[in-house]
């Protein structure tokens, strides 16, 4: 890790990245909110970025922890993680077809 994201708090926690996971949302939140709910319901607009990003990252969880063999886990658990995957990566797909402004979001991240 380079040296500045390195440097954590009294609590253990990197003081470099926190500040980055805290001020990104706060910009995504003013962003929507100047920009597309004066226009639409900027709640459901926020709701869509959220959907996108969680289904995302649950099914990069999954794939990793299914992809990894060096994890010690029986063959079934391995198998329904890949098919919980890959049916995630479904949803990802379909909330990336119906929702343009979710698409946009994750491309940009």
């Amino acid at each position: 890790m380079p040296r500045p994201l390195t440097k954590l708090n009294g609590h253990g926690v990197p003081v470099g990245p926190l500040l980055i996971a805290t001020a990104l949302p706060i910009v995504i939140l003013l962003v929507v909110k100047l920009t597309v709910a004066p226009i639409a319901n900027g709640f459901e607009v926020l709701a869509h970025l959220y959907e996108i990003s969680v289904v995302g990252a649950i099914a990069v969880s999954l794939g990793s922890c299914a992809a990894n063999r060096r994890l010690e886990m029986r063959g079934y658990e391995r198998i329904a993680m890949a098919v919980t995957f890959f049916v995630l990566v479904c949803v990802e797909l379909t909330i990336a077809w119906t929702k343009p402004d979710a698409l946009f979001f994750a491309v940009v991240v």
